[in-house]
């Protein structure tokens, strides 16, 4: 949703554009968890 945002919202395309990257990076935090305990639970 951020990512879109920005790109019509350009007086906080910056604000905006740190939390795309912000996101981003949870999503993969989150992900690389979900790897790590299904490959511990195999």
């Amino acid at each position: 949703m951020y990512r879109a945002v920005s790109d019509v919202d350009r007086f906080h395309h910056h604000e905006i554009r740190y939390w795309v990257a912000h996101e981003d990076g949870k999503a993969e935090e989150l992900a690389a968890r979900i790897r790590a305990e299904k490959s511990d639970a195999s």
